[in-house]
């Protein structure tokens, strides 16, 4: 009996897998063919515009959309330290996926920061996938505040997409 019950339980587990796997390689997809879209038209703004604090290195939001409908997102933002990369995608209007990609700039004993290179040890990168509005799936490598329990991922980029979307069908 006790045999069976584990062995049930290991299907239900892999079937599991597979399932937010194939999820996964879904959503992957589609992201890969907006980056492709080459009829997606971009606009661009400023940090001051769309950041609430302004940061040392400046901050750039591109959009990237067809129609009026938003596909994806890019968000630049430069710290003393490093660079922050967002890429939010969209299908019909719903946050799919979220990458961050967090970089620190080089550092020297002797020279101290070097702004023109970025570190290939010193990094974040977090995959979020989303499903109506509930983050259902994430895969991180490296740290980052996520990791204290007051900040939590589905909040903050729901709000940040919710908030560039805005802005960018308030300033069309």
């Amino acid at each position: 009996m006790k045999l069976l019950l584990m062995i049930l339980f290991i299907n239900i587990v892999v079937a599991g897998q597979a399932q937010q796997s194939s999820f996964r390689k879904k959503i992957d997809s589609i992201c890969k063919s907006i980056d492709k879209d080459v009829q997606l038209k971009k606009k661009t703004y400023a940090q001051e515009e769309f950041m609430d604090h302004i940061t040392d290195e400046g901050g750039e939001l591109i959009i990237f959309y067809k129609d009026n409908t938003i596909h994806r997102i890019k968000e630049w933002v430069g710290l003393s330290y490093g660079v922050i990369i967002r890429n939010y995608y969209f299908r019909n209007k719903e946050l799919l996926f979220v990458k961050e990609e967090e970089y620190r700039y080089e550092t020297d004993e002797i020279k101290g920061i070097n702004k023109e290179k970025l570190s290939k040890e010193d990094l974040f990168v977090g995959k979020y996938y989303f499903k109506k509005d509930k983050l259902v799936d994430a895969e991180t490598l490296g740290h980052n505040r996520f990791e204290d329990e007051n900040n939590d991922a589905e909040s903050e980029y729901l709000f940040l997409a919710k908030k560039h979307l805005a802005l960018f069908l308030k300033k069309k």
